[in-house]
């Protein structure tokens, strides 16, 4: 996936669940990581999607009427929007949340206090969001790895799990045919009727012991 100014040229659904998801956590960790999208991130389940893109939505929403100086998109964040999330006008909704977060991060050069991005001096603010966007993407192909490598994983565990299934299914149907011969010898040999229900009583554990070791014998 290449992240260029074209992303968004036409919709591109998985870089909109990685960028947003990204933009929200710096905008806001603990509530992005902890509140908002703790029941949703990563994505691994379709389920998830549409629940992701609602709290997108509102929490898109409520920046946008809480913040309008800061957040440039005076368009309405309409649902549909996310559906299919390309085109001019989506591309310009992710500039503006994108701008937003920009704005809202402080450069921290250590042992000197953390500046804001502004700056009276046109240059310095551009210099500060040119290394401020590098730090960003480099975090972002970070963090984005990170996600992937976690859905691989579940894939492969839930791949894992339906073998585990199928087996257990094959294990109870030669358990159910075992039942069913079992039934049919019992009834078929000279054996008196309550020594027949005997053996037949499968949940007694002495019992099957004492099948298995006639068995072992035979």
């Amino acid at each position: 996936m290449k992240f260029d100014k074209d992303l968004f040229k036409v919709p591109n659904q998985r870089a909109f669940q990685l960028v947003v998801h990204f933009l929200f956590t710096k905008l806001d960790g603990p509530r992005s990581r902890d509140i908002i999208f703790r029941d949703v991130w990563p994505i691994i389940e379709r389920k998830q999607e549409a629940e992701f893109r609602k709290k997108v939505r509102l929490w898109l929403v409520e920046v946008q009427e809480t913040d309008k100086d800061a957040f440039q998109f005076d368009g309405h964040i309409n649902p549909s929007m996310f559906l299919s999330p390309g085109g001019e006008k989506f591309a310009q909704l992710m500039c503006a949340l994108a701008s937003h977060v920009l704005g809202k991060i402080p450069l921290r050069n250590p042992p000197l206090e953390p500046s804001t991005v502004s700056s009276t001096n046109p240059l310095v603010t551009f210099l500060k969001l040119q290394v401020l966007k590098g730090h960003l993407h480099s975090e972002f192909e970070a963090k984005t790895k990170m996600t992937n490598s976690f859905q691989e994983q579940y894939l492969q565990y839930k791949m894992l799990a339906r073998e585990l299934q199928s087996e257990y299914r094959e294990l109870c149907s030669e358990e159910v045919a075992a039942k069913k011969d079992l039934c049919s010898t019992v009834a078929k040999s000279s054996m008196a009727e309550s020594k027949k229900q005997a053996f037949l009583d499968l949940e007694n554990e002495e019992i099957c012991l004492g099948i298995f070791h006639i068995l072992k014998l035979q």
